[in-house]
């Protein structure tokens, strides 16, 4: 018999309780969607028999019923009437009757099925749902804030355990109160106009955006918050669940900021990205003479002078694009402008603050009005100096050469031909004379940085050693010292004081040596604004409480019988860096050494 054929009468068995055949399992109830699929039923009642779950299991049931019960009978009839048992007529009667029998039974079995089937899926689901409202329940009330859920009519339906500790309230006395109950007195009577406002339009915000919220506890006292409302669609309505942070943390710093911004000693200003102004503290009021309320709210271009007015809407743009804490406007002269016009020198730091609001800029304004009256006069005072020092070196140059000369002469005519006494005081006086003569030298030479400076040009730093070398050509080998370098740069300075600058570091470095011969090396290396220049030696070094000492104009350390000079080269060598708009300092140890660093700026661009 062909495959097909045997599956068919096999689930023709099933349909009708016959036992199978050995071949099918004995738990195999109802014929399975795949052997369903493989004879083929045509189109969509064919996609209906081949379902899974409760409804595919009826519809097959109901399917092989209606084809294998009346087949079935029909072969028992026809055996029956062959074997003359029955008659045509009776067969036929007892063929409808059972037929009619046997497909109300599986029709009523097949309901049953499906009713038990559908029951399943129900508790299926209730069970799901259950949990899934448990698994709510349970993030709900282990929420960090606090959770409400009201109705249309305010009533609360719903609290978690943070709100019962946020407000005081245990959660049978909040639970059917109005939500009036946790609003302040003073704010009652028009929450429920913004809640009916709400449930207009409801969409998920923060509440009272822009505004300070306050919740009331059971003590009656008010306490800060912040509070998210979200509508929540169920088959009972809207409701609204609200989160409600308590910031009084928040607040209480916010407030320690505001006051350490009030007490600042500078004034304080703090302005948005369209330059806002939005705090202020009392030194800006008393700086620029407006009011708190003249200022909150207008643009800081208000406080900028007219004439640069224009070009600092750029600079700020500029600023929060790349913000980072720094001084405002490095190496220009900055002035704000008071309400009355008149405009004050000032310095600003400005300083960028992350806030959840977004950055805004906080700027440090201290008024150097004081600060730029002495700069000046000490400006003068020194340019009067310096101008006197040049006179007075000039002017007295010529009668001590002449008091020298004489002395010398005198000297060189009668040493040995008087006592010894007398020499002796010729010997002192020549050499206090040709001392004062290099005194006024040097005087002179330390006045001239300022005075007889030339402009900054293109300077070989290589080309001014060698000169160097050349000047000190004799010291160098009767000491055996050795002078060496990396290659030098070119630097933006003055010539002739640049290498004066080397010479001084170079001869000072073989005067003060120690027992061997001095090793001096020269190097320079690159920075972000210019060369920082070393000037290295194994001599004598220096301690370190006499850094600052030896840069201090006729300041010296050792007698002049030791180490001869005026004790005026590093005050001369330290204005020179100064008047190119670097530093020097140095490093060294007792006995060791000493290493002596200036830096050249490179000169700005335009």
């Amino acid at each position: 018999m062909p495959v097909r054929e045997t599956r068919s009468f096999r689930l023709i068995g099933h349909a009708v309780r016959v036992t199978p055949p050995p071949s099918q399992p004995p738990n195999q109830s109802v014929p399975s969607s795949d052997e369903l699929r493989a004879l083929r039923l045509p189109g969509r009642f064919g996609a209906i028999v081949a379902l899974q779950g409760g409804s595919g299991v009826v519809a097959r049931r109901l399917l092989l019923t209606a084809i294998g019960i009346p087949v079935a009978l029909t072969l028992l009839e026809w055996s029956l009437e062959r074997q003359g048992l029955i008659g045509p007529d009776a067969g036929r009667i007892a063929l409808v009757c059972a037929t009619v029998v046997v497909f109300a039974s599986s029709v009523m079995a097949s309901m049953l099925k499906l009713e038990t089937i559908n029951a399943a899926r129900t508790a299926t689901e209730t069970r799901g749902r259950e949990r899934a409202e448990a698994r709510f329940g349970a993030v709900v009330e282990s929420a960090p804030t606090g959770i409400v859920m009201v109705d249309r009519t305010g009533t609360i339906v719903l609290v978690n355990k943070e709100t019962e500790r946020l407000f005081g309230y245990t959660r049978q006395e909040l639970l059917g109160s109005p939500i009036e109950r946790l609003v302040p007195i003073r704010l009652r009577g028009g929450h429920p106009a913004y809640r009916n406002q709400f449930f207009q339009n409801p969409n998920a915000r923060a509440m009272g955006a822009g505004r300070d919220l306050h919740g009331v506890r059971k003590d009656g006292t008010e306490v800060p918050v912040e509070i998210g409302i979200n509508p929540v669609e169920t088959e009972e309505g809207v409701f609204v669940l609200a989160s409600v942070v308590d910031i009084t943390a928040r607040k209480r710093a916010e407030q320690r900021f505001r006051d350490a911004v009030e007490s600042a000693p500078s004034g304080m200003v703090m302005i948005d990205r369209e330059g806002k102004i939005i705090l202020v503290n009392k030194e800006i009021e008393r700086l620029f003479d407006y009011r708190r309320d003249e200022l909150l709210g207008q643009s800081i271009d208000m406080l900028v002078p007219r004439r640069v007015r224009g070009r600092h809407p750029g600079l700020r743009t500029e600023f929060f694009a790349h913000p980072q804490t720094r001084a405002m406007g490095a190496g220009r002269d900055l002035y704000g402008v008071r309400k009355g016009g008149v405009e004050v020198p000032v310095e600003i730091g400005l300083n960028p603050i992350e806030t959840e609001d977004g950055m805004f800029v906080l700027a440090s304004v201290v008024d150097i009005t004081e600060r730029k009256r002495v700069e000046t006069e000490l400006r003068r005072s020194n340019d009067e100096l310096e101008h006197f020092a040049y006179v007075a070196s000039h002017d007295l140059q010529e009668p001590l050469r002449m008091v020298g000369s004489y002395v010398q002469l005198l000297k060189k005519r009668y040493e040995g031909k008087l006592d010894r006494d007398a020499d002796d005081f010729i010997g002192y006086a020549v050499d206090g004379a040709l001392r004062m003569q290099r005194l006024i030298e040097d005087l002179l030479a330390y006045s001239r940085v300022s005075t007889r400076g030339g402009m900054p040009v293109p300077t070989d730093a290589n080309a001014a050693l060698e000169a160097v070398r050349q000047s000190l050509a004799l010291a160098i080998e009767e000491t055996g010292a050795s002078v060496t370098s990396d290659p030098l740069p070119t630097v933006p300075a003055d010539p002739g004081q640049f290498e004066h600058l080397l010479l001084n570091l170079v001869s000072n470095a073989i005067k003060f040596r120690g027992s061997d011969p001095p090793r001096i090396h020269v190097s320079a290396a690159r920075t972000e604004t210019g060369w920082q220049f070393s000037v290295n030696d194994n001599g004598i070094g220096i301690e370190p409480a006499y850094f600052e000492r030896i840069f201090v104009i006729f300041q010296r350390l050792h007698g002049r019988e030791e180490y001869p000079g005026t004790g005026i080269g590093l005050a001369i060598a330290k204005k020179i860096v100064e008047r190119h708009g670097g530093r020097i300092w140095l490093e060294s140890e007792l006995n060791r050494g000493s290493t002596f660093h200036f830096t050249i700026p490179m000169l700005a661009e335009g």
